[in-house]
């Protein structure tokens, strides 16, 4: 992670949240509502994000990364 992603995910997220990997990556596990505006949150951290889980939104997620990308 960029420094600025780490800066991001400590800044937005609680402590309790945030965990770190062998590798050093941030996982971060959180609820909240599953909606518009979160989808665009998580592709808001561009390719510093991978969703894990729940499969569902995952998939969500591809599926709008692939449309995006067949713009341009």
């Amino acid at each position: 992670f960029s420094d600025r992603i780490s800066y991001r995910i400590y800044d937005e997220f609680a402590l309790k949240d945030i965990q770190k990997d062998n590798s050093g990556n941030l996982i971060v596990s959180l609820s909240c509502p599953e909606d518009e505006w979160l989808y665009g949150y998580i592709l808001s951290f561009g390719v510093n994000v991978k969703v894990i889980e729940p499969k569902r939104l995952r998939d969500i997620i591809i599926d709008r990364i692939n449309k995006m990308s067949k713009l341009y």
